[in-house]
């Protein structure tokens, strides 16, 4: 009876309870035990069923009554959680961070830079003529080109392998903002550059559509030294963002004004 009104406390949650003895003692349906079972691990406290595609966080808990000692796995569904969560930080088109999100990171990585005395560059860039992509191929040619070149940056930046990894989102629209951290100014041209090359001479192929794609950008490279002046003078990393940004924007802009498909630099 004490079991029962205990699990009571918990009407949202799934648990399995094991005796001193190891042997489940709660739930006594078999289907249940194995549906909890049944799901996989996916971070150090998180698990997905693949069946029903919810997601669980799980907790241990002992609780000892009239000499017995009980084993508890509570099983606490956080999918609506994780939807939320993914709503907030990814964007669904192209697997990359949302604005939010990405400001969120660039302004922590502001600081980080500052301790560390780190030069980054900042790098905005956005699909050439890409109301013409969605007029003659169609929006979702057009969501499969964003999602195209959103995974060429990403295949083609520090993201995903052991050194820390440079910040992806999509800024809005068909526009892209990249942070490639601890970049010294004589690498940021040739690897901006390189991006550029790959996604004009690799167009997407959507159904049975080609669609030959181009990207213009531009490019500020921060000295570390002058973020450190910025930060101190303006004490306020939101300004120092608001500029580096702004920088960036000027310099995607003139690329676009001169001809599109190449990249604009500036030494800041």
């Amino acid at each position: 009876m004490y079991l029962l009104t205990f699990l009571e406390c918990f009407p949202d949650t799934l648990v399995i309870v094991y005796d001193e003895n190891g042997n489940i003692i709660f739930p006594e349906d078999k289907n249940m035990i194995n549906y909890m079972k049944d799901c996989l691990v996916v971070s150090d406290d998180e698990y997905f069923h693949a069946g029903t595609r919810r997601y669980y966080k799980i907790n241990q808990m002992v609780h000892s009554k009239n000499n017995h000692t009980y084993h508890m796995l509570r099983f606490t569904d956080i999918t609506e959680y994780k939807k939320m969560q993914k709503a907030y930080q990814i964007d669904e088109t192209t697997g990359i961070f949302l604005k939010r999100k990405l400001i969120e990171d660039y302004k922590k990585y502001i600081v980080e830079a500052l301790d560390k005395n780190e030069d980054y560059a900042i790098i905005m860039s956005d699909i050439d003529y890409f109301k013409k992509v969605n007029d003659t191929y169609g929006h979702q040619a057009g969501d499969a080109s964003l999602h195209y070149i959103a995974q060429i940056f990403l295949q083609n930046t520090r993201h995903g392998i052991r050194r820390r990894n440079d910040i992806i989102g999509r800024f809005g629209g068909e526009e892209f903002l990249l942070i490639l951290k601890n970049i010294k100014s004589e690498y940021v041209l040739d690897r901006v550059e390189s991006i550029r090359k790959i996604i004009a001479e690799n167009p997407c192929i959507y159904k049975d559509d080609t669609i030959k794609l181009t990207c213009s950008f531009g490019a500020v490279h921060v000295n570390s030294a002058r973020i450190k002046e910025l930060f101190y003078e303006e004490e306020d990393v939101d300004k120092v963002m608001a500029k580096t940004i702004q920088l960036a924007d000027e310099q995607l802009y003139a690329a676009k004004e001169t001809g599109r498909n190449k990249v604009n630099i500036k030494y800041y």
